[in-house]
């Protein structure tokens, strides 16, 4: 796991296409964070918010499109409050841990028939 600030690349990102305020250096680190997330097969990206409203709905909206056009991925995004149960959140975590392994598994049981074809 990696926090926002180990992503060496963040500040080099270009954030022509994004379609929210990208003057506001906390809009330009997730949606700097989206893009590297969307570019690497190995990287998926977790934004854990306390409301999900006002700025917050649009930084998650803007990353999910980012990550769909890019990769055809989708960020998971944790709504939190403190008299939520951790159970739900739990169960969500492991839920997208799973359906990660799931296609990743899949991507690469697809790639080597393909391989294959390409050797003969």
């Amino acid at each position: 796991m990696l926090v926002l600030d180990s992503l060496t690349d963040l500040n080099k990102q270009d954030l022509r296409n994004v379609r929210m305020e990208t003057t506001i250096p906390y809009h330009t680190r997730m949606a700097s964070a989206a893009l590297l997330a969307a570019r690497d097969p190995n990287m998926e990206i977790v934004q854990i918010v306390s409301f999900g409203c006002g700025h917050d709905a649009i930084i998650s909206d803007e990353m999910s499109r980012v990550m769909r056009e890019v990769s055809g991925r989708e960020p998971l995004i944790l709504k939190l409050d403190e008299g939520e149960a951790v159970g739900p959140i739990n169960i969500r975590i492991k839920s997208f841990i799973e359906t990660i392994r799931s296609k990743r598994e899949k991507d690469k049981k697809a790639t080597i028939p393909q391989k294959l074809k390409e050797l003969k």
